[in-house]
């Protein structure tokens, strides 16, 4: 699989135009047994996956163990989605090591994860911690209408050497938050809504006690089937990014975008987006434009 990307923002930064891969990655695949199967990725910015997974068990049960992005949410390929990489979900980088249970049926789904609670996405980092994850759906199909509704939720807890404070100190992270989609006839709906705190102890106030921090996004997205392999489509981000009110003006972001979307021939997908910004007066980011294309060849 292979992304290359091209930008162009029309703000005042160092780089106008840029030309980069944004992702490029290996997969391999190899189903060992009926119910056992492993997998790899391994991509140019770091990006590194590897599991082994049972399958095909009572009950649409399966097994999955090793370095894996958890379930949380609707997973995108436009990964600066306020609900992926802004939270910590950036599709390159965000693995763990751990375990993985799920249970899948034609209506209803559920994951439930334990991992050492470190995004970095290095095998070797071995984190101090804990991380907890988990996320279920249900959908159902009323005659035309296609409907699911779900919740995630994690937990992270990490240590860091803090040597003003003569030992290890506490990072508690929490994400919360429902996601669903519709599709009725040519039209189709997303949206997911999410919490983000963070409790860090590494960082106190000026009372001693950890500094509390948080966010709230959402994403939503609109899109027609306007012909064979050709989507238009709207969104709407909102960003409140710091949910305790410490600022003054409050610090939000909306941003709307126009998407096209083709699919001219199989494992082939080719998106123009165009994206601006509606926040804060005394930001940068305040009226700027991005016009993104993707290119998407799977393989």
């Amino acid at each position: 699989r292979i992304l290359p990307f091209w930008q162009k923002n029309t703000a005042k930064t160092p780089a106008r135009h840029s030309v980069f891969p944004m992702q490029a990655d290996l997969y391999v695949a190899a189903d060992v047994t009926k119910f056992m199967a492993f997998y790899l990725d391994y991509g140019v910015h770091g990006s590194f996956e590897v599991t082994g997974l049972l399958h095909e068990l009572p009950g649409g049960l399966y097994f999955k163990l090793g370095m894996f992005t958890p379930a949380y949410g609707l997973k995108l390929a436009n990964h600066t989605a306020a609900h992926r990489q802004p939270i910590g979900f950036d599709p390159r980088t965000a693995k763990d090591a751990g375990l993985e249970v799920g249970l899948i049926h034609r209506w209803f789904e559920a994951q439930a994860a334990v991992q050492n609670g470190d995004l970095s996405g290095n095998p070797l980092a071995g984190s101090d911690g804990l991380a907890v994850t988990g996320r279920a759906a249900a959908r159902v199909e009323l005659g035309a209408l296609k409907l699911s509704a779900g919740l995630s939720g994690r937990r992270s807890q990490t240590y860091q050497l803090n040597s003003a404070r003569d030992g290890k100190v506490r990072r508690l992270e929490y994400l919360a938050g429902p996601f669903g989609w519709a599709s009725f006839g040519r039209f189709t709906y997303l949206a997911e809504f999410d919490f983000h705190v963070v409790v860090d102890a590494n960082q106190p106030d000026a009372l001693g006690a950890p500094t509390r921090s948080g966010q709230f996004v959402t994403y939503q997205e609109l899109r027609f089937l306007a012909g064979r392999g050709l989507d238009l489509g709207v969104t709407h981000e909102f960003m409140d990014r710091d949910l305790y009110g410490r600022s003054d003006p409050a610090d939000l972001v909306h941003r709307l975008g126009l998407e096209l979307a083709a699919f001219p021939a199989p494992y082939v997908h080719i998106e123009l987006f165009a994206r601006t910004y509606l926040g804060r007066a005394d930001r940068e980011e305040n009226g700027q434009w991005e016009l993104i294309a993707f290119l998407h060849l799977f393989f």
